[in-house]
Parts: C-alpha cells; structure tokens; sequence
C-alpha cells in the first residue's frame, strides 16, 4: 500500500449564504489549508500515486479568489472539502484500483472540516 500526503494553500475571499445572522455573511477572508491523504494499493504508469503538482495545480486556482464568484456551491469549508475530495478522486482512481481518499480544509488554525467516503 501506498499513503500521499501532501499541504497545499490558498488565500481567497468569501461570504456565506446563511438561513441565520453571522457575521460570516459579510465578505472575509481566510488562508485556507488543503490536506490530502489517498491510499492506494497501485501507482500509474509513471510510478506515481499522483504527482503532487496536479493536486497543487487543482488548489491554486483558488489562489487569490473571491469564492463566491468561482464555485457554484454555498463556499463553506465542508463543501471545498468535498468538492476538492470529487476532483482529486478523479485524477487518482483508475479502474480495478484501490484508492482512498481523504481531504481535510482549515480555515484558520483552530477551525477544520474533514471530508472522506464512509465505504
């Protein structure tokens, strides 16, 4: 087996759309922290997990970016997570490949959401 760790991040801006007051509704921004974990039982034809400068590529477009105007989702932490989770999946899972994914989004030191599939 195989286990890839890498860090990544990114500043961006964002604001929340929320069924409640918050001052997190207000345009704000974060050093977002993007941690990937995949665990797989095979590497590609180059002998790799994934190079890590894809999944770092797939991040930095994030860079420098107001959330709101880029996604098409509410830009939470839960759902960077599991939208970072869907695109990293398909760049590792190839068929008859065992692969676990796992993605963690901090927004600050203190405040993290981590996304994975229960199987």
């Amino acid at each position: 087996m195989y286990k890839l760790n890498l860090k990544h991040h990114f500043s961006a801006a964002h604001h929340l759309k929320l069924d409640y007051e918050s001052p997190c509704q207000k345009v704000h921004g974060h050093r977002w922290e993007v941690e990937v974990e995949i665990i797989t039982n095979m590497l590609n034809v180059n002998g790799m997990v994934i190079d890590f400068q894809r999944i770092k590529e797939l991040i930095d477009r994030f860079d420098h970016q107001d959330l709101n105007k880029i996604v098409e989702f509410n830009p939470t932490a839960e759902n960077l997570a599991q939208y970072f989770h869907e695109k990293i999946g398909i760049m590792v899972n190839r068929k008859e490949v065992y692969a676990e994914t796992k993605v963690i989004v901090s927004e600050s030191p203190d405040a993290s959401i981590t996304y994975y599939e229960d199987e």
